[in-house]
């Protein structure tokens, strides 16, 4: 644990200070650095969102609080540790309780709810604006002890023999979605499975029901759609707006666009793929191969250009709007599009050389990693390295910036006004810097790393919506700890 005793020291033009075990600060003339820990990592986790750790307080048979992001949260007897659900932005917090025999109850906010013969879900879940919860709950039917229903907001809804166990809202947060199937045999397909949206039954399927459960079960960012596909055993097909398309062997990939008005998908059949577009098929093209990652169907944002890749043997080409191109031994999955959807870029490989193709055209050696258009449409950035990866630089528009020693990891990405670039990149020691506007930010503790523990590492950078502080969650692993650290980068 750090020191409560506030300490200086200096750091280049940087200066840090310790007030307290759980933050510290850096500063210099351009950025303030404000960094907790979030969790330490050897009794910790972080929740599935990537934001927010967690950890537990007391003896490893009585849990007496959680901790999360450093706030203490006192739970009651009965506390069941793989319950805990922790809303978007880490205000609220759920979690179940033994109530006996087997029963449980649910906690939100300090508030017990009334107890259940047993709790489906794996945990409660939150809507995206944090203000909703819902999970699935059984007992209490008349004569039926395993019957499920749904409870959101406290609500109980109609009972079923099995349903979920996931619960799903909806982008704005306002529709409820879960499956449910005629049965009482959890963990057995019994009978058929139907979509419950927003409280009403959908159709009916048989056999192994929806094929899914996030994946292939989606909303359109409005709201107002619902897409999914639907599994017989053999063959499956998607489902958009109550509407069924054609049988394939597969169908993988299903998306709206940024607008909500397109709908895309691949589909396998007979060792060939083709994708389909607003109800259209592409020609066919060889099938991925296992190793190849899943197809990608992607959208510009203003939602009238669609990119995606197919295979001719072992090589591969890019299609935007229909128009194939160029093959290379390996590509991107699918282009990215400024926001003005006028501009692609992606990166193809011939041999071990990775190039950028900007506008169709070749543009010089690139490092595969998120490409990026100016929020004008103007700009295009990227990586580029060595030939032995030691060292790497900035590239925009063609021209190379100052070369870096190690390599990039995180971004870049664009503040909301478009007048900041930041990107996050790994240094020869394996120490994390965080780049904005050119310059490295002053961090208080060497953010840092090993293979073992990456998969901790959170989502990438994001800026807040007013454009002057940026957040990021990296490791440290100092003097033998294992700490989640929390930057918030304040631009001056």
């Amino acid at each position: 644990m750090r020191p409560f005793i506030t300490s200086f020291a200096t750091v280049g033009s940087a200066f840090w200070v310790l007030s307290h075990p759980l933050a510290a600060v850096a500063s210099n003339d351009r950025f303030v650095v404000t960094e907790r820990v979030l969790v330490d990592m050897r009794d910790g986790v972080l929740t599935p969102d990537g934001r927010h750790g967690l950890s537990l307080q007391g003896a490893s048979d009585t849990v007496t609080a959680l901790v999360v992001d450093g706030r203490i949260v006192k739970v009651p007897p009965g506390f069941v540790r793989d319950s805990v659900a922790v809303s978007p932005d880490g205000s609220r917090v759920a979690y179940e309780v033994e109530k006996g025999g087997g029963r449980r109850a649910v906690v939100l906010d300090g508030a017990e709810s009334r107890t259940y013969e047993s709790i489906i879900s794996p945990q409660p879940v939150f809507s995206p604006d944090g203000r909703r919860l819902a999970y699935i709950a059984a007992g209490g039917g008349i004569g039926q002890g395993t019957e499920e229903f749904p409870v959101v907001d406290g609500v109980e809804g109609k009972r079923y023999g099995e349903i979920g166990p996931f619960v799903l809202f909806s982008p704005d947060s306002r529709r409820v979605l879960f499956i449910a199937t005629e049965g009482n045999r959890r963990g057995i397909p019994v009978g058929r499975s139907r979509i419950v949206l927003d409280g009403v039954d959908g159709a009916e399927y048989s056999g192994n029901g929806y094929s899914g459960p996030h994946g292939n079960i989606t909303f359109s960012p409005d709201s107002k759609r619902l897409a999914f596909t639907v599994w017989d055993g053999r063959t499956m097909k998607a489902v958009v707006d109550a509407v069924e398309g054609r049988t394939y062997e597969r169908v993988r990939s299903l998306g709206f666009s940024p607008d909500s008005r397109r709908v895309g998908y691949a589909a396998t059949v007979a060792g060939r793929q083709t994708f389909v577009v607003d109800g259209s098929e592409s020609q066919p093209s060889d099938a991925p191969g296992p190793d190849d990652g899943d197809p990608v169907v992607r959208f510009s944002p203003d939602s009238r250009h669609v990119s995606y890749r197919v295979r001719h043997g072992s090589r591969w080409a890019m299609v935007i709007d229909g128009a194939e191109g160029k093959l290379y031994d390996a590509l991107d999955p699918a282009a990215t599009f400024s926001a003005d959807g006028k501009r692609t870029v992606y990166f193809a490989r011939t041999g071990d050389n990775w190039i950028a193709v900007v506008d169709g055209v070749e543009s010089g050696p690139a490092f595969p990693i998120a490409p990026v258009f100016s929020p004008d449409s103007k700009h295009v950035f990227y990586f580029t390295s060595s030939a032995d990866r030691s060292t790497y630089c900035l590239v925009e528009d063609g021209k190379p910036g100052v070369p870096h020693k190690g390599g990039p990891f995180y971004g870049p990405i664009f503040s909301p006004d478009g007048r900041h670039l930041a990107y996050v990149a790994q240094t020869p020691t394996r120490n994390i810097a965080i780049t904005l506007d050119g310059r490295d930010c002053p961090l208080p503790t060497p953010m840092g790393f090993e293979p073992r523990i990456a998969f901790y590492m959170s989502l990438p950078p994001f800026f807040f919506k007013d454009s002057k502080n940026l957040r990021y969650i990296g490791m440290s692993a100092e003097y033998q700890k294992l700490e989640l650290l929390e930057a918030n980068v304040a631009i001056k």
